[in-house]
């Protein structure tokens, strides 16, 4: 599976879940209005009580699925950024040695030829 199928997926799966609590929502209130006239405060409760568990549990998914996938794009973000500074990072400390390495090198010379002028 590619990427963009999966995020076609949870958008269509999004509308989706949307859809349903609106009217869900829109039904729960139809329902509520209904009950008022009915001036029957104990029906109207059950029924408050009845659809507000199903009107809440698509919006609490939908609001908690949302947060977690901006957290978790946010969180490769931040891992795509943190390994491209390790790989400069990396970068750095090689180029670092190889220059202690050249300074070694023209120390070892520098050495080499004080000694050879001491000699003569």
């Amino acid at each position: 599976m590619g990427g963009s199928n999966s995020n076609d997926w949870a958008s269509s799966r999004e509308r989706f879940t949307v859809w349903t609590a609106v009217i869900m929502s829109l039904g729960a209130f139809l329902a509520i209005i209904l009950a008022c006239f009915l001036k029957d405060m104990t029906t109207t409760e059950k029924i408050v009580t009845l659809l507000v568990t199903f009107v809440g549990t698509p919006l609490g998914y939908l609001f908690g699925y949302s947060t977690t996938k901006s957290a978790e794009v946010s969180a490769k973000e931040d891992i795509a950024s943190l390994r491209e500074q390790i790989a400069q990072t990396s970068g750095a400390i090689e180029k670092l040695r190889e220059a202690r390495q050249t300074d070694l090198e023209i120390i070892s010379d520098l050495k080499v030829a004080l000694e050879r002028t001491r000699k003569d």
